[in-house]
């Protein structure tokens, strides 16, 4: 069901975990196409992954302004952004694990 609701959502907000900013949240959202919303605490998703195409936000509240900005065209093109960073990331790590365990 959860990922139903996710797969037809357009914005995930993503909040950071109680003892750690990283998350499932981020994942699942990810997982189903959203645009994830996170939390720009120390920069942390800028240096768990770089150039990532996440919503960065360091108030909640920033959040709504930012996306009552937005048309259908500009978050259908984030959305698409995220989708596409998201399997280009799965892609390299698997090939990064791949080299280093078959050398």
């Amino acid at each position: 069901k959860m990922s139903k609701i996710l797969s037809t959502t357009e914005f995930a907000p993503c909040p950071n975990g109680f003892f750690h900013p990283e998350t499932y949240r981020l994942y699942e959202a990810l997982e189903c196409e959203c645009i994830p919303i996170v939390e720009n605490a120390f920069r942390y998703y800028d240096r768990l992954f770089p150039d990532n195409p996440f919503l960065k936000v360091d108030k909640w509240i920033d959040a709504k302004s930012i996306i009552k900005e937005w048309n259908a065209e500009q978050i259908k093109k984030k959305r698409e952004e995220c989708k596409m960073w998201w399997k280009k990331y799965k892609i390299e790590l698997q090939e990064d694990i791949f080299s280093k365990i078959s050398s």
